[in-house]
């Protein structure tokens, strides 16, 4: 089981798309994504069924890096792999 968390961050005029991963006490590396596009195609190759409505969609006035997915996955290396993941 891993805990995934994706971030929509905002900084210096540009946007990237963030996924954290904690599984235990196993930590991985971030993936970044440049857009939300690359995101959900990543998304949907390692994990096919991902629901991209269970991604909170961003209001103005939000700070600058907010988080847009939050949930408990089960996930094999090769999923782990094909969202960009890396253990640290």
């Amino acid at each position: 089981m891993v805990h995934l968390v994706i971030q929509d961050v905002r900084r210096n005029g540009t946007v990237c798309f963030r996924v954290v991963a904690y599984s235990g006490s196993s930590t991985f590396r971030p993936a970044e994504f440049a857009s939300i596009e690359e995101l959900l195609q990543a998304l949907h190759s390692a994990v096919p069924g991902f629901d991209a409505s269970a991604l909170a969609i961003r209001k103005p006035g939000y700070p600058e890096t907010y988080i847009i997915f939050t949930g408990d996955l089960t996930l094999s290396e090769t999923q782990m792999a094909l969202l960009g993941l890396q253990k640290k």
